[in-house]
């Protein structure tokens, strides 16, 4: 019985965590910048992330220059040629190195 349970708990163990096998993407903020509602200067901002920043970057919407992210507690989307990120041991804006990037794909839709 001992044996089974242990066995059931290692399982759920590996179910909880298999969520967490995609690593975070860390990026910087290169000087301040607004945090908007949505992917547009169109959505009222909902607060401003300062120069030097880390923020935890969820993706960028395709076709688009706006990445959603977290900073500070704070979610929501900033223009990406305001992001910075590490590739290699260089510093890159994360405008004009999305693919290189991999940087996942995200969607917004307006409700």
């Amino acid at each position: 019985m001992t044996m089974k349970r242990n066995l059931f708990l290692a399982g759920a163990m590996v179910l909880a965590t298999a969520g967490l096998a995609r690593a975070e993407m860390a990026a910087t903020a290169i000087n301040d910048l607004t945090i908007h509602a949505g992917p547009g200067e169109q959505y009222p901002a909902v607060g401003v992330a300062t120069r030097g920043s880390e923020t935890i970057l969820d993706g960028c919407v395709a076709g688009s220059q706006w990445c959603r992210v977290d900073v500070n507690g704070m979610r929501g989307w900033v223009y990406a040629q305001y992001l910075q990120m590490d590739q290699d041991g260089n510093q890159v804006i994360v405008q004009q190195h999305q693919s290189d990037l991999d940087i996942p794909v995200v969607t917004y839709e307006t409700t």
